[in-house]
């Protein structure tokens, strides 16, 4: 017989998947296992958070802050944390998140690791070099993913790549789904054809 522990890792995927399902989460991205679980109820409280997150900032910031008071090393809540101060223009507190967050990376998986990486490298001290190598990971660990798409376009247009940001995003595109990532999806879409002088796509897909 096998040993129960074997059987752990397995079960965390299946329990996860669920709450996910639950919380309507896509588990592509928000399921990469990180080496250090966090606390069962910093965990829920991050999903609820990630759910919120580009539909409620206030309401997003307040699940992630309790995700880290249940957790004070949960560094997955403290990465999406720092993204809801940038998108405030709070950049100082952000980057000192973002720092944090770096400190406690050994507790991130593969996907974590390389979504931290594109933010704090690309948004905060504008290595975007760096920050597409990461988004470039990121959409192949996870390629149904939307934000692992809509991140890989973004990059790609701020190194200067619009038409790796047209192949990142228009599958997205034709998805349509979530909204807000759709949305978003053509908006850097249509600056991308911008870009590059097609004018009837960019029309097209603004």
């Amino acid at each position: 017989a096998g040993r129960p522990a074997d059987a752990l890792p397995a079960l965390r995927r299946s329990v996860s998947a669920a709450l996910s399902a639950l919380l309507g989460v896509p588990p592509a991205d928000s399921l990469a296992l990180a080496a250090t679980p966090p606390a069962w109820e910093a965990y829920t409280a991050f999903l609820l958070g990630r759910r919120a997150f580009g539909l409620s900032a206030g309401r997003s910031r307040d699940h992630f802050l309790t995700a880290l008071e249940r957790d004070t090393g949960y560094a997955r809540a403290m990465h999406w944390m720092g993204m809801i101060l940038q998108l405030q223009r709070r950049l100082g507190e952000a980057d000192s998140v973002f720092e944090a967050a770096t400190r406690h990376a050994e507790r991130l998986g593969p996907y974590d690791r390389a979504a931290l990486a594109f933010v704090h490298q690309g948004d905060m001290h504008a290595d975007w070099e760096d920050a597409l190598e990461a988004a470039r990971t990121m959409a192949r660990l996870a390629p149904s993913s939307p934000h692992a798409a809509w991140t890989h376009g973004l990059a790609a247009l701020r190194f200067g790549r619009p038409t790796e940001t047209i192949e990142a995003l228009t599958p997205l595109d034709r998805l349509g789904e979530p909204a807000h990532w759709a949305d978003r999806a053509r908006h850097l879409l249509a600056r991308a054809y911008h870009e590059l002088g097609d004018h009837s796509d960019e029309l097209a897909v603004a």
